[in-house]
């Protein structure tokens, strides 16, 4: 047959192989892109149960029963109907005896949020900038708020590790004073003295922002604090310190010595295994003088003797019930066995009475 004389290839032909070949190219990495994504979960699963492992932390069990030792008097989740007057994950919180006021960090919001004593009519007491630029800080109110205290004038003190500042606020949230410090996180105040702590210390300042005391440094000795998040001071003078990357909680006299300690480092996965302490985190003193302390990754609440004894069973557990805990960061006494908590991953402050001495529920 000629050459010449035989048919030519339809181009629809052409272009109908060549749409196939593009659809089983798509398909084809379709299923390789499904095939990574597969095996980069299966890679992150592995590195966080390795993880877990390693580190040992608590497994967080739901339970369909109430919680021994626990009773819920209020909760405060929002102090306005939209979605920018909740709290999110509220790390400080601190009560004010005097004008029966509730104060809380919201930091990711740059704000301090204030309530009544019974977590009611909510309003912004003091407010930042959440999105200010590095440069801008100084300039700023607030930028990550995180730990705070009230003075025995009302006087509200606040920390900005990012800020780098400690912040003071009239009660009426006037910022009337700043003072510039490297990395302070949380503070007590008590009496004519603030007690901020940095990353590895405690800095004992005057009301004016002068250093007129020091206790530790970073690391891992007798004396020394690694990420500290939670100080307070009792009426006979005792600082009560949270070590928490330590695993212990320190008591300190009025002259910055140590009193007694509850816990140790942990260095391996066996000490990690058997720690006393999971998380140590807020602290705080009743009006016995027991000392409380918020141990975050148990989600629970453990108090003390006066001289350091562990005083009745742990209370609190985690959960979603009303009177269970999800990470529960700061805590302070307001009166009688009432206390009140910043339950960080419910996105709440709230009102409990604790009883570590309760009996459990047959």
């Amino acid at each position: 047959m000629d050459e010449r004389a035989r048919p030519l290839p339809d181009e629809t032909d052409f272009a109908g192989r060549r749409a196939a070949d593009s659809r089983a190219r798509q398909r084809r990495r379709r299923i390789l892109l499904c095939i990574a994504l597969l095996l980069l979960l299966l890679l992150l699963c592995g590195m966080v149960y390795l993880l877990t492992r390693i580190v040992g932390l608590p497994q967080h069990r739901k339970v369909v029963a109430g919680t021994r030792g626990v009773q819920v008097v209020f909760a405060a989740y929002a102090w306005g109907p939209g979605p920018e007057q909740r709290l999110t994950k509220p790390p400080g919180v601190a009560y004010d005896p005097r004008n029966k006021r509730i104060y809380v960090t919201d930091t990711m919001s740059a704000r301090v949020i204030v309530f009544d004593s019974r977590g009611r009519n909510g309003r912004v007491f003091a407010e930042g900038e959440p999105k200010a630029k590095r440069q801008d800080l100084g300039e700023a109110t607030l930028f990550r708020p995180l730990g705070i205290d009230v003075g025995d004038d009302g006087t509200v003190y606040v920390c900005d590790p990012e800020k780098a500042a400690v912040s003071a606020f009239s009660p009426e949230g006037e910022k009337v004073d700043e003072f510039r410090l490297m990395h302070p996180r949380y503070v007590a105040v008590h009496g004519e003295r603030l007690y901020v702590l940095t990353k590895g210390s405690l800095l004992v300042l005057d009301t004016a922002g002068n250093e007129v005391g020091r206790y530790g440094e970073f690391g891992r000795g007798p004396d020394q604090l690694v990420w500290p998040a939670g100080v307070s001071v009792g009426a006979d003078g005792t600082i009560l310190i949270a070590d928490t990357n330590n695993y212990r909680i320190v008591a300190l006299g009025r002259d910055l010595k140590r009193k007694w300690v509850y816990g140790e480092p942990a260095f391996d996965r066996e000490q990690q295994s058997k720690r006393q302490l999971a998380s140590p985190m807020g602290v705080t003193f009743d009006g016995r003088g027991h000392a409380w302390l918020v141990d975050g990754l148990n989600s629970h609440i453990r108090a003390f003797t006066p001289d350091g004894k562990p005083y009745g069973s742990p209370v609190g557990q985690a959960g979603d019930l009303e009177d269970e805990f999800y990470y529960p960061l700061g805590i302070d006494w307001m009166e009688d066995d009432l206390f009140v908590l910043a339950d960080r991953f419910h996105d709440r402050i709230v009102g409990v009475r604790l009883d570590p001495e309760a009996e459990p529920e047959e």
